[in-house]
């Protein structure tokens, strides 16, 4: 079954208000076998809701408006949905008395026009509101349904968990959405989608859906299937294929952040982690220590912004900075070494680089970075060119050294495991 989610207000249509709403409601609505194949914000005019509803229904099964529910002039979701669907408006008694006694209890006079919150379009089923005054209803029609919701988030979700609102969406569940998401970094996007370019063609029951993070990629895997064990077979043998094409890539399945799988991938190894911040200012230990449990394996850091800093905390020569600057490979590795031996860690990551807007020469432009790691077997660096502004820049530096980090770890733990 497909569904569109229109969402009404000014307040929406200009960006005053962020419409969280719709990923609610696409998130909730899956696990009932329902795809949502459109959003679409409408300002308060009954002419353009009017509009919006029967294109809705042009495209889906199932609409979910939300917002326009309340007392005032501009209130008319209702109104627009009744002249769309070609019904009448009428009161339930049953709301009017839910309301007058919702006004009792808070103390509160009733307005002649908190009474329009009871008309609904003939036929509809009504559902009380637990946190707010606007109930929801469902609209059945030939053309299709129509649910309306309240805008206030807290008063949607908890219509969205009713007992009448959970028996309707189980009634409509024909089918099964399994979705799985790949995390990727060290390829873009574009080579992503060359690589697995047969498995991207779209297909009713599988679809992949690949989109950008910063210095990393996800991959959603959605599956149909009549039963749940259906939807996992055919996701099971897509992944099978993707890991086959582009595996070594793959560093997390599902909502797993890298820093996460980081640190879990370092405690299970028994490691310790220890970072020479230049150019990131701190960003690496800031986004490390916001993982819980990262204080087992990251000791800390040090921000060495200045030469004399990188000397005096990481050992780096006099000679290395003179002979090839503060921003290259020796400095990084330099850092990277100096830092792991003061403080005795498994692996240190070190950053130095030109993050702009200034600073920048033909030789080293902006967006040069170096990315030192050490370990007790090796210290490298490795050379990046990233393109952006400052925080851009710096995003990708921390990024990229926590994939170095990961991989050392890897690297490590196999090595240990040899002998």
């Amino acid at each position: 079954m497909k569904c569109c989610i229109l969402a009404v207000g000014n307040e929406v249509v200009s960006g005053d208000i962020v419409n969280t709403n719709a990923a609610t409601l696409a998130n909730l609505v899956k696990a009932y076998g329902i795809h949502t194949v459109m959003h679409m914000a409408v300002e308060d005019s009954k002419k353009d809701i009017v509009k919006a509803v029967k294109r809705c229904l042009k495209k889906a099964d199932l609409v979910f408006t939300t917002g326009g529910l309340g007392p005032t002039y501009d209130d008319i979701t209702k109104k627009a949905v009744a002249e769309a669907l070609g019904r009448k408006l009428v009161r339930d008694e049953y709301s009017v008395e839910v309301l007058k006694s919702y006004f009792q209890r808070v103390g509160k006079e009733m307005m002649p026009s908190n009474l329009s919150q009871c008309d609904f379009p003939k036929g509809s089923q009504i559902i009380q509101n637990p946190n707010g005054t606007a109930p929801a209803s469902i609209t059945k029609t030939e053309e299709g349904t129509v649910i309306m919701l309240p805008g206030p988030p807290i008063e949607l979700r908890a219509l969205m968990e009713t007992e009448e609102m959970l028996s309707f969406l189980n009634s409509l569940k024909k089918e099964e959405i399994l979705e799985t998401t790949l995390r990727f970094i060290g390829i873009g996007e574009s080579n992503l989608a060359e690589i697995l370019s047969d498995e991207m063609k779209s297909e009713e029951n599988l679809i992949l859906a690949p989109y950008s993070n910063t210095g990393e990629v996800h991959l959603k895997i959605t599956a149909k299937g009549k039963t749940k064990e259906e939807a996992e077979e055919r996701t099971e043998q897509l992944m099978q294929v993707i890991y086959q094409k582009a595996g070594q890539y793959v560093y997390a399945e599902g909502n797993h952040p890298l820093e996460e799988v980081l640190v879990h991938t370092l405690i299970e190894n028994g490691q310790t982690l220890v970072t020479a911040e230049s150019c990131t200012g701190g960003m690496i230990g800031q986004t490390v220590t916001a993982v819980p449990g990262s204080s087992k394996p990251y000791l800390g850091g040090v921000v060495t912004y200045s030469n004399e800093l990188k000397m005096a905390l990481c050992g780096v020569s006099q000679d290395t900075l003179s002979e090839h600057g503060a921003v290259s490979s020796q400095t990084a590795c330099e850092m990277a070494e100096g830092i792991r031996t003061r403080l005795g860690a498994d692996i240190a990551v070190s950053v130095t680089g030109i993050a702009g807007p200034g600073g920048g020469t033909e030789e080293k432009p902006v967006g040069l970075v170096y990315i030192g790691v050490s370990t007790k077997e090796k210290t490298e660096a490795t050379r990046f060119n990233f393109v952006g502004n400052r925080d851009k820049i710096r995003q990708l530096s921390m990024k990229n050294a926590l994939h170095l980090a990961l991989k050392s770890s890897l690297a490590l733990a196999d090595s240990v495991s040899e002998i």
